[in-house]
């Protein structure tokens, strides 16, 4: 019989792999799509002010998740001002299953990341590479580094990128519950699975 730690690391694992295998079937149904990682780091001021630093372990972990809706509101604002720009009505109910697909993931500081940072991984439809390009070139407000890298070389470059991205995530495997250290664009609703 499995422990609990060990159910929620086989599951872990299970997700991670599920966005790679949905990812690589996007891409060999449509050659010319483009899969992308994009860092984003905020810009040093929106972290002054606030108790951000010096803890440690689950602590440290417990206070980045107090900024993950924060973060994550400013990133999903930044990929729907995009839609809105490269992709007309994309509201739409028949536009839904059109749209590029996102999964973003907070992380915390690095080497090259003084604050905590999300990585996300985007898979982006042919006819809307050339969108996503130019507005994923352009500066934003909140952003003090906007890093966007193609992603599609091979299936193990895809994997290692979905691995990198979701690092933090998959490290905390029973804290879960206390805040969402990962966000899905767009937002699988029930009219989202309809559309489908």
């Amino acid at each position: 019989m499995l422990s609990k730690l060990q159910l929620l690391k086989y599951y872990k694992t299970f997700e991670t792999n599920r966005i790679i295998e949905d990812f690589a079937e996007r891409q060999r149904c449509e050659p010319q799509s483009h899969i992308y990682h994009v860092t984003v780091v905020f810009r040093p001021h929106w972290f002054h002010g606030r108790v951000w630093t010096g803890k440690t372990g689950s602590a440290r972990h417990e206070l980045i998740g107090k900024f993950a809706p924060e973060m994550f509101g400013l990133f999903r604002q930044w990929w729907v001002h995009g839609l809105a720009d490269y992709m007309p009505n994309f509201h739409r109910p028949n536009k839904i299953a059109l749209q590029p697909v996102c999964h973003a993931f907070l992380d915390d500081k690095g080497d090259g990341e003084p604050y905590p940072h999300i990585h996300a991984v985007c898979w982006v439809p042919a006819a809307l590479v050339e969108g996503f390009g130019r507005w994923s070139d352009r500066s934003w407000s909140n952003f003090d580094k906007l890093d966007v890298r193609s992603a599609d070389e091979t299936h193990e470059h895809l994997a290692n990128t979905v691995r990198y991205a979701s690092k933090y995530h998959a490290k905390w495997v029973l804290h879960d519950s206390a805040f969402e250290l990962r966000m899905s664009l767009p937002a699988c609703t029930p009219d989202a699975m309809k559309a489908r």
